[in-house]
C-alpha cells in the first residue's frame, strides 16, 4: 500500500534537529526526501554522539528513510543544480538564519520564479518577522524564552531546560503540519507559498495551562516539579521499597490518603480519564507525594502490579480498585423496588418483611452515607425484633462532658445559635473530631477552621460563599452540619 506522501519530493536543506526532525516525518509518512548536505562537512550531527562503530546514532535517528548528496550552494554551478532540482520538487525545507538563503540567491522569491507550487518552509529561532527575527535560536534559547523553564524544576529551585530538546522537536512538528497545509492549500489553489515556523512559537503555544494559570490568576506560574496544575496527584515520587496502584477517583483519593495514613511511602493513582475528584482532596495527595497516571487503561492485574492495555507494568506491592461495582441483585423476588442497578429500601430501610438494606446496593456515595444507611438499617431490625414500630432517632449532639479532652476541645462558647443558622454558629459544640474534613472538601472555600483562646476552635460557613451543595454535611463523619431548604430564614 502507498504511503500518503509517497507522491511528494522533498529537498531538505536543515540540519542538527528541527528542520532533520521534520523532514524524517516526511520521510516516514513516503515522501521522497533528497538530504542536501555541504561538501566535505555535512550535517553537524555527524561528528554527535552517541555513536556506534565510529557512526552518529544521533545523525541516523532523525536522517532515516531519506537520500543524500552534497551540494555547494556557494558555487554557481551548486546553485544551477539546486534550481534545476527545484523545477521537479514539491518542498524545499531550510533552518538557516532567516536572510542566507536571500544571500546565497534560492531564497522564496527566487524559487517560486522557478516552480510556482514550490512549498517553502523555514524554522528558526525567531522565525522570518518581527524585531528579534535575526537572533540566532537553539533549543535551550527557545525554551528560556518562551517560559518554559520558568514552570520546569522544583519548587524552590532553579528553571530547568526541560530533558530533551523540546524547543527544536515542537518547531519540526509544528513546520510539518504548516508544509501539509500548504500542500492541501497548494491542490486548491495551484499555487505553493512559504511557510514559516518559530521555535519560541512553538514552546509557547504547548504551555497551555501555565498561560491559563497566567490569565485566571494574573500570577507568573511557579516551579511545581512533576506536579500538572489542573489535575492532582501528577507527580513522581520513588519509594526505598515498591509502589502503591490505586485507580484514581473521589474514592481512590480516600483510598490513597489512606494508604499513606498506614505507612505506604508512594502510592500511584491511575485513572480511565482525568480525575472527577475534587481539587482539594487530590491536591492533599499530591502533597504527601502521590502520582497520578491518566489516561491509563487496564488490561490485568498481577503479582507483580498492574499492566496496561499497551503491556506497559506499573509496579505495585497492592493494588486498590476504587471504580464502583453495580451490585448483583439478580437474587432478589419480584417487588423489590428498584431504580436502574440499585433498591429502593422503604422509610424503615426494609426491602421485604424483616429485609433490610444499607450501604452502595441503595446508592454508590461516601462511606459516610453507607454509614448512615448502616445505622437506620440496624435500628429498624431493633425495632423488629422487639416488635414495634420503627421510627427514626432524633440525632442529638453529645454532651461534651461526656467526651475525652484528650481528644476534643470543648466549645467555649454557651448558647449557640439556632441550628438553621449554620454559618454563624460554632459546630465544636462536643461532637466534632476536628477532622477538617468539611473545611477540605467545600468546594467553594466557604468554611474555614478558627483558632480561639487556648486549643478552642470553631468551624464557621461564609454565607456569601456557601451555595448550599451539601457536600460538608455529607462527609462529616459525626452529622455537626445540618441541610436546611433554601427559604428565606425566619
Amino acid at each position: 500500500m502507498e504511503k500518503a506522501l509517497s507522491n511528494i519530493t522533498v529537498l531538505d536543506l536543515t540540519r542538527v534537529l528541527a528542520g532533520p526532525y521534520c523532514t524524517m516525518m516526511l520521510a516516514d509518512y513516503g515522501a521522497n526526501v533528497i538530504k542536501i548536505e555541504m561538501p566535505g562537512k555535512g550535517d553537524d550531527t555527524r561528528a554527535m554522539g552517541p555513536k556506534k562503530n565510529d557512526y552518529s546514532m544521533y545523525y541516523a535517528y532523525v536522517n532515516r528513510g531519506k537520500k543524500g548528496i552534497t551540494l555547494n550552494l556557494k558555487s554557481e554551478e551548486g546553485k544551477k543544480l539546486f534550481l534545476e532540482m527545484v523545477k521537479k520538487a514539491d518542498v524545499v525545507v531550510e533552518n538557516y538564519r532567516p536572510g542566507v538563503m536571500d544571500k546565497l540567491g534560492v531564497g522564496y522569491d527566487v524559487l517560486k520564479e522557478v516552480n510556482d507550487q514550490i512549498i517553502y518552509a523555514a524554522v528558526s529561532g525567531f522565525g522570518c518577522y518581527g524585531p528579534k527575527h535575526q537572533r540566532p535560536g537553539y533549543d535551550i534559547i527557545a525554551q528560556a524564552t518562551s517560559g518554559l523553564m520558568s514552570i520546569t524544576g522544583e519548587a524552590g529551585g532553579q528553571p530547568l531546560r526541560v530533558g530533551n530538546a523540546m524547543g527544536d522537536v515542537l518547531g519540526g512538528m509544528n513546520l510539518t503540519i504548516g508544509i501539509l497545509m500548504a500542500l492541501n492549500a497548494r491542490t486548491v489553489t495551484g499555487r505553493g507559498q512559504r511557510v514559516d515556523v518559530a521555535l519560541v512559537d512553538s514552546v509557547v503555544s504547548s504551555l497551555e495551562v501555565g498561560w491559563q494559570r497566567f490569565f485566571a490568576s494574573g500570577k507568573q506560574p511557579e516551579l511545581i516539579g512533576n506536579r500538572y496544575a489542573s489535575a492532582f496527584p501528577y507527580d513522581s515520587f520513588q519509594a526505598s521499597d515498591g509502589r502503591f496502584v490505586i485507580g484514581c477517583g473521589n474514592a481512590g483519593m480516600d483510598a490513597a490518603a489512606g494508604a499513606y495514613a498506614m505507612g505506604a511511602e508512594s502510592v500511584t493513582c491511575i485513572d480511565v480519564q482525568k480525575p472527577a475528584a475534587f481539587a482539594h482532596e487530590i491536591a492533599h495527595i499530591e502533597a504527601l507525594g502521590g502520582k497520578l497516571l491518566w489516561p491509563v487503561m487496564t488490561k490485568e492485574i498481577t503479582d507483580d502490579g498492574l499492566i496496561t492495555a499497551d503491556g506497559t507494568l506499573i509496579p505495585g506491592d497492592m493494588v486498590i480498585i476504587t471504580i464502583g461495582e453495580s451490585p448483583d441483585l439478580g437474587y432478589l423476588p419480584e417487588g423489590v423496588r428498584k431504580f436502574r442497578d440499585w433498591v429502593v429500601p422503604g422509610a424503615d430501610m426494609s426491602l421485604l418483611e424483616n429485609v433490610f438494606a444499607a450501604g452502595d446496593v441503595i446508592k454508590p456515595g461516601l462511606l459516610a452515607d453507607a454509614i448512615g444507611t448502616g445505622i437506620k438499617a440496624a435500628e429498624a431490625v431493633d425495632a423488629s425484633l422487639r416488635g414495634v414500630a420503627y421510627a427514626p432517632v432524633e440525632k442529638k449532639p453529645v454532651p461534651s462532658g461526656q467526651l475525652s479532652t484528650a481528644y476534643f476541645a470543648r466549645c467555649p462558647h454557651s448558647d449557640l445559635p439556632a441550628a438553621n443558622r449554620d454559618f454563624d454558629r460554632c459546630v465544636s459544640c462536643g461532637t466534632c473530631r476536628d477532622c477538617r474534613m468539611c473545611l477540605e472538601s467545600c468546594p467553594e472555600g466557604a468554611i474555614s477552621r478558627e483558632t480561639l483562646a487556648g486549643s478552642a476552635y470553631r468551624y464557621v460557613s461564609d454565607p456569601e460563599r456557601c451555595i448550599g451543595c451539601g457536600i460538608c454535611s455529607g462527609v462529616c463523619p459525626c452529622g455537626i452540619w445540618t441541610m436546611h431548604p433554601n427559604v428565606p430564614l425566619e
